[in-house]
């Protein structure tokens, strides 16, 4: 998005070191992929990685005011997320959500593992700073005031199975995701004794299951030790 405004020719993200999130290497590629096949006006991009235990952003004060804004507010189904995150804030405007469909997540894991295998060593946990822009070179600094490393992806992709390995990331998920069968016939009892309106119900009961799948617990938001 801030490449079709064509205002701002270089960025800077800031994120936390919370490795399942941010610090990885599928990160990594997502963003040098951005900057050799879709950025036309941006040249420049990095990433910062903030000290863990410093890690005070202003997307905090947006995750605050949006769960402040729901505890007070009853919500019977998932379709009404985008509507409640949006109206959480009005002031100097609401925020702006975009939904995702299943096609549009795309596998960066596994373009990664086959984008930088495990011979191009990359500390991620010590990871500082990358920076991105055209051409077949990225760069790493383990620390703020330190030496850049440069990665040369001509020296990966001379092989034709790498060349082909990496072509597209793959498109992550080819339908919806389905919950435990557990989980859909207890939303199913919660549907026929009217404690979700029936308003919501067919959004709940067309929901795919399977026996096979199991409730897994959110992964962790919290940052690398």
């Amino acid at each position: 998005m801030v490449d079709e405004r064509r205002t701002q020719n270089e960025v800077a993200l800031y994120c936390d070191s919370c490795a399942g999130q941010n610090k990885n290497k599928a990160m990594i590629v997502m963003l040098y992929y951005f900057m050799q096949y879709h950025a036309s006006f941006v040249e420049r991009l990095t990433i910062n990685f903030l000290i863990p235990g410093h890690t005070m952003m202003p997307v905090d004060s947006v995750h605050a005011t949006i769960e402040g804004f729901i505890q007070k507010r009853t919500i019977y189904a998932p379709s009404e997320w985008q509507t409640l995150i949006g109206n959480a804030r009005t002031n100097p405007k609401k925020y702006e959500t975009i939904l995702l469909k299943n096609n549009e997540i795309k596998d960066w894991n596994s373009y990664a593992t086959a984008f930088l295998p495990n011979k191009i060593k990359i500390q991620t946990s010590k990871l500082r700073n990358a920076r991105f822009e055209k051409g077949d070179k990225f760069y790493l600094k383990y620390d703020y005031d330190g030496p850049e490393q440069a990665i040369e992806m001509s020296l990966i992709l001379r092989s034709r199975q790498n060349q082909q390995a990496i072509r597209e990331p793959k498109t992550a998920y080819t339908e919806k995701l389905p919950i435990s069968k557990a989980r859909y016939e207890d939303l199913k009892k919660m549907c026929e004794k009217g404690i979700i309106p029936e308003f919501y119900t067919k959004e709940y009961l067309d929901l795919p299951c399977d026996r096979n799948t199991r409730d897994a617990l959110p992964e962790t938001d919290e940052d690398e030790d």
